[in-house]
């Protein structure tokens, strides 16, 4: 039992150590509402992918939709970044716009 535990780790470290490339990370949509965002996009199913350091559910097709609260007035970054199960990161910055009225 050992044995087959110490081939399997063997195994999933080769995997990681072999994956260099960065997830996909696409950004398809951001709807603005006032200070509320909408993001909307696509990453690599099974990563692990985060929001201005929220995580965020993503299907198994890979896509997510995460809704931000931007408390200030003015221009902000959202930060999206995903990381695939080798620890491999992909960062995309959106700009948007918050004009209360």
């Amino acid at each position: 039992r050992d044995l087959h535990l110490s081939i399997r780790r063997q195994r999933q470290m080769c995997i990681r150590d072999s994956d260099k490339t960065p997830p996909e990370l696409v950004v398809d949509q951001v709807q603005a509402y006032g200070n509320i965002f909408i993001v909307a996009g696509r990453t690599e199913a099974g990563a692990v992918m985060k929001v201005n350091g929220e995580q965020v559910a993503v299907t198994a097709n890979g896509t997510f939709t995460k809704t931000v609260l931007v408390g200030q007035e003015g221009w902000s970054i959202l930060e999206l970044r995903s990381t695939d199960p080798s620890g491999n990161e992909s960062t995309v910055r959106q700009r948007v716009f918050v004009e209360t009225l």
